[in-house]
């Protein structure tokens, strides 16, 4: 009886680890040249894009227009990486290397504005794509 109880009381332990809110889903979007995808956690949302050099500027320039005024990044070359704070209290990570683009926005240190200012500017980009 005691070893029914004991492999009951871990079958639940691992249920409960597997019902963790910290599940991930992710959301893709590609053409075969160019690829935008976006994963969440409870805690996190990041946007990877990979691109070819004909679409760069286009990715640049559209996340330069939706940070603007607050905020202009110098993609020089593509490299960059940096932290952003806009006006309206939305902060995140840039990083920009050759062809591919990721932002990392924290969700514990902004608000629901900021994250859906996010999920906006994923929806621009994946006008891109297409």
């Amino acid at each position: 009886m005691k070893k029914v109880a004991t492999i009951f009381l871990c079958l639940l332990a691992v249920a409960l680890t597997q019902c963790d809110s910290g599940r991930t889903q992710s959301t893709t979007v590609s053409n075969g040249n160019t690829t935008v995808e976006v994963t969440e956690t409870k805690t996190t949302y990041t946007l990877n894009a990979s691109f070819s050099r004909d679409k760069a500027s286009q990715f640049y320039q559209y996340i330069n227009n939706t940070v603007s005024p607050e905020a202009q990044f110098d993609f020089e070359d593509g490299d960059l990486e940096t932290g952003a704070s806009l006006d309206d209290g939305t902060n995140f990570r840039i990083k920009s290397h050759r062809g591919e683009l990721q932002l990392i926005f924290d969700k514990s240190i902004n608000n629901q504005a900021s994250y859906q200012r996010m999920k906006k500017i994923y929806e621009g980009l994946k006008g891109i794509v297409s």
